[in-house]
């Protein structure tokens, strides 16, 4: 019996993600090349010597136009989707040799919004280059726990939720880990990560944009009492006194 989730999924991508491409021109969101890393990482697994084991190279292959578009900040993209990927394999039991690289690769020919990505599992040599991985040696811990003490959390009208996770998603579509429910907010609108001690909101190229105390932003460390707004959908950040973070 085919799996209902693979159903589900395929057919989001026949009949809702595709025509939205074309309805926005054509652009291409870094929540649109996660996911893509996702299903690289599920569909190139091995087993070696009992474990599960994912990828951890990939080459996300663009077009060239849309390569241009995330140039100006692509080393905070690649290190966020490596982030991504180390919690994904984390909530799915897999695990890294080491830290995910990932590639951008401009592709000549390939049309706006398209994605191709090729994953490996693969040894670094001490000549400096890579080579498939064909024999299994010892695995290395990641230094993203899978959970934390939740320190921060956000108050809602309707509920609470407490950051208790380093990498979190927030947006309309169900594979969130805040999910939201408005039309104004994107399918995948904004995350929020702990780095450096500080949680940093980011907006994932959403189509409302989102807000830190009426202030529209890109990326924005998260202070205590701030009012954050995805679309419509306000709730406040509040934070131990260990976690109020600043401005930068």
């Amino acid at each position: 019996m085919a799996n209902p989730f693979a159903i589900l999924e395929k057919q989001f991508e026949r009949f809702i993600e595709r025509p939205l491409m074309r309805l926005f021109g054509g652009r291409l969101e870094p929540a649109d090349i996660a996911k893509h890393l996702s299903r690289a990482m599920e569909d190139e697994r091995q087993v070696f010597s009992g474990k599960l084991l994912g990828p951890n190279l990939y080459e996300v292959k663009l077009s060239t136009e849309d390569a241009e578009t995330f140039k100006s900040y692509e080393a905070t993209l690649r290190q966020d989707l490596s982030d991504y990927l180390v919690d994904l394999a984390q909530r799915r039991g897999i695990t890294l040799i080491g830290r995910p690289e990932i590639r951008l690769t401009p592709t000549p020919g390939m049309g706006r919004g398209d994605i191709q990505v090729q994953a490996q599992l693969v040894d670094a040599s001490s000549d400096g280059h890579t080579r498939q991985f064909t024999q299994p040696f010892k695995a290395v811990d990641t230094d993203m726990p899978k959970e934390i003490t939740a320190s921060a959390w956000l108050e809602l009208p309707d509920r609470t939720i407490a950051l208790n996770q380093p990498f979190m998603t927030m947006g309309r579509s169900i594979d969130n880990d805040i999910i939201l429910e408005g039309d104004d907010v994107s399918r995948n609108h904004a995350q929020i990560k702990l780095k450096g001690g500080h949680y940093v909101v980011t907006d994932l190229n959403s189509a409302n944009g989102t807000r830190v105390n009426g202030q529209k932003i890109t990326e924005c460390v998260l202070q205590n009492g701030d009012e954050l707004c995805l679309a419509a959908i306000c709730m406040t950040f509040k934070a131990s006194n260990d976690s109020r973070g600043g401005r930068r």
